[in-house]
């Protein structure tokens, strides 16, 4: 069996967690396939009185960048202030989005952020250093936008986090949370129609409906259209969501209905990829089997092909009931060991980023799991995938459970990640007298404590 999250009997913490660290594209927000997005950015970049009372604000430089990640950077935009603070630049991209800004002088990065990217959306700014908040106020509808979600997410995160640490929340307590900011989030659209903060906001309400009320979940995904900021992740939800009302074969149907009548090949590759996961979650390999071939011969991608690839490899090594693949390491008590020598009991083999903060809130429900290891044979093996020592140490701080610890030095390119086709994190196997018994997505436990229960009975 395979377990992903958004099941009602999941516990509090877990569904904080899941909202707390909910995953939307910020990248990849296409307009139209090829079109080049042009916009301008001005603004006045000043220095306070008492940091500054030359009255010189030259040499600020504002630099929008191509990507939300460190690597592989370019740059849609540059300028630098005149004397009087002021710049203006254009801007130019392959494609409409959420982009990282920067603001440096004196070869010292004072502030990094996002910027929302569109045509024609011109935007302006005014800013004194040092400055009084912890982000950048571009004035334009599009930032207006994308203001308005983060502000609506920061608060719902917030609530959840309230919700996390008390004692006397109940999952009505969460579940009015997560209904009331859920219609916050979908009635953004109202106040900016066909923004990308508003586009962003919608694909987030319907995932955050998830498990409460999938009926909801179903219609509005229906609503999200191709182009739209988010739409693979409304495919997501409408697959999961569909396949627990009326069973894989309607989740299958669902995702064939949303694939015709796109004419983005990489969106529509994404959707291909969701039929294989569809059939995978009903254990039907052979059909799944087919599925990734098809999106083999229809993508021209060397990224999807690798991405069936690792599907097929997944099919016919790592599904329950086929013998778990062994592997060698050293955990951080210095022990070599070998993943066969715990063949003979149960063994829960997770791979995790200790970095990760939706752990922490979801601590307790694991540290309750992990008990039911004590007397038993059950053995628990970690493998972070993340080799940084502070996180690793903050991890692993006054825990009560003994449990093998692992930080390969490869990370996920280590023998034992490749070995069991783990691309992201969480990831976890549930292995019995050496045979997968199950495997699990997500950052619930509910589901992984009721299967160890039943196998410990």
């Amino acid at each position: 069996m395979t377990h992903y999250p958004g099941s009602r009997n999941d516990s509090l913490v877990y569904f904080c967690a899941v909202s707390i660290f909910i995953a939307v594209s910020l990248t990849g927000c296409r307009s139209k396939p090829s079109a080049t997005v042009q916009s301008y950015l001005s603004g006045t970049l000043t220095v306070s009185a008492d940091a500054d009372s030359t009255g010189d604000y030259s040499g600020f430089e504002v630099a929008v960048l191509s990507a939300n990640t460190e690597d592989d950077l370019d740059t849609l935009g540059y300028a630098i202030t005149n004397t009087d603070g002021t710049f203006e630049m254009a801007l130019r991209s392959d494609e409409r989005g959420i982009f990282p800004v920067e603001i440096r002088r004196n070869d010292r990065l004072l502030i990094r952020d996002q910027f929302a990217l569109a045509e024609n959306d011109s935007a302006t700014i005014r800013q004194e250093f040092p400055m009084k908040r912890s982000f950048l106020m571009f004035r334009s509808v599009e930032n207006g936008a994308w203001m308005a979600y983060r502000n609506t997410r920061a608060l719902h995160n917030q609530r959840l986090a309230d919700l996390s640490a008390s004692s006397s929340a109940t999952l009505d307590d969460l579940r009015a949370a997560v209904l009331q900011a859920s219609e916050i989030m979908w009635s953004l659209n109202e106040s900016y129609p066909g923004t990308i903060g508003a586009e962003l906001a919608m694909t987030e309400s319907i995932m955050m409906l998830e498990g409460w009320d999938d009926s909801l979940v179903t219609a509005r995904s229906y609503m999200i259209e191709p182009t739209d900021a988010g739409f693979i992740n409304s495919v997501q939800a409408l697959r999961r969501s569909t396949a627990r009302q009326f069973g894989v074969a309607a989740a299958v149907d669902s995702l064939e209905s949303r694939l015709s009548g796109i004419s983005d090949p990489e969106i529509a590759s994404a959707v291909r990829a969701e039929i294989v996961l569809a059939h995978l979650d009903s254990m039907d390999v052979t059909a799944a089997r087919a599925a990734a071939k098809q999106l083999e011969s229809k993508s021209d991608s060397d990224k999807w092909d690798s991405w069936a690839t690792s599907a097929m490899y997944e099919m016919d090594n790592l599904m329950p009931g086929m013998a778990a693949p062994n592997a060698n390491f050293t955990d951080l008590a210095g022990r070599e060991l070998d993943l066969n020598f715990f063949f003979d009991t149960t063994v829960l083999l997770e791979f995790i980023d200790p970095s990760d903060l939706a752990a922490v809130v979801n601590q307790r429900a694991r540290t309750d799991l992990l008990k039911l290891s004590d007397g038993t044979n059950l053995q628990v093996i970690t493998i972070s995938l993340n080799r940084d020592r502070i996180a690793n140490e903050i991890y692993l701080e006054n825990r009560t459970t003994v449990e093998a610890y692992i930080v390969p030095r490869l990370g996920v390119d280590s023998e034992i990640a490749r070995a069991y086709n783990v691309k992201s994190v969480p990831k976890r196997f549930l292995i019995h007298e050496g045979r997968i018994f199950a495997k699990y997505g997500g950052t619930s436990v509910a589901g992984i404590r009721q299967d160890i229960l039943s196998l410990l009975d």
